[in-house]
């Protein structure tokens, strides 16, 4: 770096042989490199933070117009259906949203499919907990017991 300076200074100055002033020069030329290198440095930051908060904006917005979505289709099945939490309808919509049918589907259409996966869940819950086990009275009257 020392030598492109000399180069540069003794082109300048019809390579003149190195003296005090020639030095002066050199020194000089090395005090405004040193002081514009921060200069220089804080404007590629400011240009690469911006690019950076572009694409940090950009992929906000589509995470905030998701769940403006999830907040209008939670009160909505709230309204309706009291039984279901917000976890529970939450989970629904992100299970509803990653189908590849639910791509273009309006605000109505996907509550509709959110609602009816949560009814499938209910049901399947609900067969779970039916036991088959006889009961007390039948084992009774099955083993003439009175």
């Amino acid at each position: 770096m020392l030598k492109n300076f000399k180069r540069r200074v003794n082109r300048q100055n019809n390579n003149p042989p190195i003296t005090g002033e020639g030095i002066q020069n050199l020194l000089n030329i090395l005090t405004l490199f040193f002081i514009k290198l921060p200069t220089i440095n804080k404007i590629i930051d400011n240009a690469k933070q911006e690019q950076e908060m572009l694409s940090i904006v950009s992929n906000s917005e589509t995470v905030a117009n998701e769940q403006v979505e999830l907040k209008k289709i939670v009160s909505n099945i709230i309204m309706i259906y009291d039984e279901y939490t917000n976890s529970m309808i939450e989970d629904a919509f992100n299970k509803v949203i990653k189908l590849k049918s639910s791509e273009g589907k309006t605000e109505k259409e996907i509550t509709r499919l959110v609602i009816e996966h949560l009814q499938k869940k209910k049901n399947k819950r609900s067969k779970k907990s039916i036991d088959n086990k006889p009961s007390v009275d039948y084992m009774k009257d099955f083993l003439e017991i009175d």
